[in-house]
């Protein structure tokens, strides 16, 4: 059976796409989620977004967008990459990206997600998967999805040894269930075929508000206690506002937070159990190093 820190009956954290964020529309998201001591991981964008580009939101280069971004950080949330822009990257902007993420934010993030259909997404398409590449690649050709070239290096989007170089963790599939140890006990991961990434993880589907609200019930919330299970909630936290214009947050879908022992990890500090530790990086037991701590409610 898992043991978690102090006792705690499970783990739980989210992990927040930027796309369409502005600092309005995720601010309440984030308000309630600090109210209720838990310090969770959002993602961004550290270059400047382009009309072209597939959804839009605010980047680190908008001085309102990164004042929120960088009291987040104080508060304790973790920040992450979804790729550096919302369109196509070529390598030199890749490295621009991560200069700037480092200049703004203070640090190299540690967590990544791709972004939709960008060109330099890592591993993406019909290379996420082993046994099925074949049939996905047919099917896709036939649908006109375009290739992936992040981790390929006689393209001009690769980046994949600079993934390698800054990036400890990368998001892969994202399943239904609430427990991600029923479906990916060893996550997080490294896949040989796969070296330019260090470690993969899965994800829990909170997409939208009702994936959100369904994979939160009260119901499921029980289960994750009782198997003593792992929650990372792939969401899109500005899709999640607009369920509380109808309804008021009256705490639903956290009540637990309050009544039981919820372990809150803070962003991918908790994965220092399974993680390597490096001289730079290094890791407690609870990969709470020096990193920032794990917080149990």
């Amino acid at each position: 059976m898992k043991s978690f820190p102090d006792n705690k009956s499970f783990a739980f954290s989210i992990f927040d796409d930027t796309d369409l964020s502005t600092a309005d529309n995720v601010a309440p998201v984030y308000r309630l989620l600090s109210e209720l001591g838990m310090r969770t991981t959002k993602s961004v964008w550290p270059l400047a977004t382009v009309v072209e580009g597939k959804h839009g939101g605010c980047s680190l280069q908008d001085p309102e967008y990164l004042s929120f971004i960088l009291h987040l950080q104080d508060l304790g949330f973790e920040i992450a990459m979804h790729n550096m822009r919302n369109h196509h990257c070529s390598r030199e902007l890749v490295q621009r990206g991560f200069a700037e993420f480092r200049r703004l934010v203070g640090q190299y993030p540690r967590a990544h997600a791709n972004h939709s259909r960008n060109r330099e997404n890592l591993y993406w398409g019909a290379a996420r998967f082993r046994f099925l590449k074949l049939l996905y690649a047919l099917g896709a050709r036939f649908a006109g999805e375009r290739s992936f070239e992040g981790h390929v290096p006689e393209s001009e989007s690769f980046w994949g040894d600079l993934c390698h170089d800054h990036l400890d963790y990368v998001r892969n599939f994202v399943f239904r269930g609430i427990n991600l140890d029923r479906v990916n006990p060893t996550m997080p991961y490294h896949d040989p075929a796969k070296p330019l990434v260090k470690y993969w993880f899965s994800s829990c589907d909170g997409s939208d508000v009702e994936s959100f609200c369904n994979l939160l019930s009260r119901r499921n919330q029980e289960r994750l206690e009782r198997e003593r299970g792992v929650c990372i909630v792939y969401a899109f936290c500005v899709r999640i506002r607009p369920e509380w214009r109808c309804a008021p947050p009256d705490r639903t879908y956290f009540t637990r937070a309050r009544t039981t022992e919820w372990l809150v990890c803070a962003g991918f500090r908790a994965f220092g159990p399974f993680a390597a530790s490096t001289p730079e990086r290094p890791h407690s037991r609870y990969g709470i190093g020096r990193y920032g701590s794990t917080l149990g409610l």
